[in-house]
């Protein structure tokens, strides 16, 4: 059963983030927090016109770290992110997803799976301090819910696979 916009108004959307049990061995939480309207600004290139548009409500987001060292042996995911954002309807949801969507451009791939009533997945590979990063995202409508996992590692390193399954985990404890 997908919770109506009204039941989830009254749920805090920590309770649907991954938490610290969820991750892999050697994680640990970097940071976590409520995001209102104005925290969410520029996420993904979103307006503050644009979240008051679709009716979001409020969010929240935990970034996990991996306390092992770069290095070009290391394999799994070093980072992960998970968020939930509530919004009024789900015709708000929609609209959010869908611009986060365009975001990815041509960097979809296909989940593989079935999370909440439509998901997206995500490639991203991107060169820093030396390293080849990739990075897998699932983003996903639920009801009046959006929900996101990004998992981050050394290209070659990392599967999209383990963002999938985090997004699973996810997507149960949103409901």
């Amino acid at each position: 059963m997908v919770a109506t916009a009204s039941a989830l108004a009254s749920r805090s959307p920590r309770q649907m983030v991954l938490r610290l049990s969820d991750m892999p061995t050697g994680f640990k939480v970097d940071t976590s927090g409520a995001m209102n309207a104005a925290a969410a600004v520029g996420e993904g290139g979103v307006t503050l016109a644009e979240l008051k548009s679709w009716g979001y409500r409020t969010g929240y987001e935990t970034d996990f770290a991996s306390d092992v060292a770069l290095s070009d042996s290391v394999s799994g995911a070093i980072e992960i992110t998970s968020s939930a954002s509530i919004y009024a309807s789900r015709g708000g949801v929609a609209a959010s997803l869908d611009a986060s969507i365009k975001a990815c451009g041509r960097h979809k791939l296909s989940v593989g799976a079935t999370i909440g009533d439509q998901a997206e997945l995500c490639a991203v590979t991107q060169m820093s301090g030396g390293y080849h990063f990739q990075a897998f995202a699932v983003l996903w409508r639920q009801g009046a819910v959006k929900g996101a996992v990004i998992v981050v590692g050394l290209k070659g390193g990392v599967s999209s696979r383990q963002a999938v399954s985090l997004a699973k985990v996810e997507s149960a404890r949103i409901g």
